[in-house]
């Protein structure tokens, strides 16, 4: 059976998805709200996936990026532990 406790390097990786997702809706001038209102997720959403403290879904993330017109591997670190 899985391990509820999210292991250290996943962690990780959601913080640095979580800094690039920030810096991409700072640099569109978006507030969390604005971001969530264009992505048709809630602003918890947002928040949750900027500091990486839950996993986000797919689908969100995938909003997320249309609603930054950014691709969506630019939401992700290049390389992984």
């Amino acid at each position: 059976m899985p391990s509820s406790e999210t292991p250290a390097w996943l962690h990780h990786l959601r913080q640095q998805v979580g800094r690039r997702i920030r810096a991409a809706r700072e640099g569109a001038g978006l507030s969390q709200e604005d971001l969530a209102e264009r992505a048709e997720i809630s602003r918890h959403t947002v928040y949750r996936a900027e500091t990486g403290s839950h996993a986000t879904s797919t689908d969100a993330i995938l909003k997320i990026a249309r609603a930054l017109q950014v691709p969506p591997a630019d939401l992700f670190p290049s390389e992984y532990p």
